[in-house]
């Protein structure tokens, strides 16, 4: 994986694979490219091939560019640290391309602008076919950072950032809704940033809009809660009425949950949460988390056959419609429901 403060590392070249089997360069060359006028002996073509796959030859990607021949690279700038999401989503993406025959080079951006835009010209230097980008930066900037003949997709961000993303005003109301059906009527929206939370939010007011349940602010909880020692904005919470938690991930739900153990509550029978984004260990934890799953899949098979028909036909990259994805509520304990089996409901 590309580190973000580290150069790639030097490739082995054809003059050193040449220096090493006291052949010329033009030989390795001709071998190495398939060419048809390579008059080299089966037992040198041998030797060459073997002594290149040893030491991990790889073509150069500018002496390509220079050829007007594709590197065979795809990259895909995202950040790893923030949720469990965005590495399944990267898995995914990863597994269709290495389909194809093309090599993948990940970066971590960190969600950093500037990080983002030095990744992206690195990415540029290294010639590579296209880039998927989970982007920080608005499509204006990294537009003017990619060269047209260049295709670029950017995925998974609130607004009209990305071009294609998962509908999280969608996620934040099928969150809520569920709450309010199992009878709460004071649900709590914990959050770690509310301006990269602000779709899942306005889908919190619109299943408490339907309900005619009027929005509370105070009900909105920073994450800080949750660090160590007594903190008493919880207990001030469930002290005014509050019966029900909707967090904006689920690392913050399984803290959470933690937390209202620590304090003698207990989950869902005092309090229920839901969490965000349907990560792997939901499934195990006690009791296990109700979550409104991203649908990593098939955001990783829009945005991977987007860049590939736009590499295919030679076409640069303009914006596309965003297409916004529906996520889907997953039912388990935290929320209420006693069945264990996971169930699925998309409304």
């Amino acid at each position: 994986m590309i580190q973000r403060s580290k150069k790639f590392e030097k490739s082995i070249t054809m003059k050193e694979i040449a220096d090493m089997l006291g052949v010329s360069q033009p030989t390795v060359s001709a071998v190495l490219n398939n060419k048809v006028s390579c008059y080299a002996s089966a037992e040198t073509k041998k030797r060459i091939v073997e002594t290149a796959e040893r030491l991990g030859y790889r073509p150069n990607p500018n002496a390509l560019a220079l050829r007007g021949k594709p590197s065979g690279l795809i990259a895909v700038i995202s950040c790893l640290k923030i949720s469990q999401v965005n590495v399944d989503l990267l898995c995914e993406m990863n597994k269709l391309i290495w389909a194809t025959g093309r090599q993948v080079l990940i970066a971590d951006s960190g969600f950093n602008k500037k990080y983002e835009l030095d990744l992206v010209q690195e990415m540029v230097l290294r010639n590579v076919d296209g880039i998927i980008i989970n982007n920080e930066n608005e499509r204006d900037v990294l537009t003017k950072a990619i060269p047209e003949r260049m295709p670029f997709v950017l995925i998974n961000r609130e607004g009209d950032r990305s071009d294609f993303t998962v509908d999280r005003i969608k996620g934040g109301y099928l969150a809520t809704s569920h709450l309010l059906w199992h009878g709460h009527k004071r649900v709590g929206m914990l959050y770690n940033d509310i301006a990269h939370n602000a779709e899942k939010l306005m889908g919190y007011k619109k299943a408490l809009a339907e309900k005619d349940i009027p929005f509370d602010e105070s009900l909105l909880v920073d994450h800080s809660c949750l660090q160590k020692g007594k903190d008493p904005r919880i207990s001030s919470l469930v002290d005014n009425g509050v019966t029900a938690f909707f967090a904006v991930n689920d690392d913050l739900a399984l803290r959470l949950i933690n937390k209202l153990n620590d304090m003698k509550f207990r989950v869902p029978d005092d309090i229920a949460v839901i969490g965000f984004d349907g990560s792997g260990f939901t499934e195990f934890t006690l009791p296990p988390i109700t979550t409104i799953s991203q649908p990593v899949g098939r955001l990783a098979e829009l945005s991977v056959g987007a860049l590939f028909s736009m590499i295919g036909n030679q076409k640069e990259s303009a914006p596309l419609q965003v297409e916004r994805i529906a996520p889907e509520l997953v039912k388990r304990s935290s929320c209420g429901c006693k069945r264990h089996k996971q169930k699925k409901e998309s409304r």
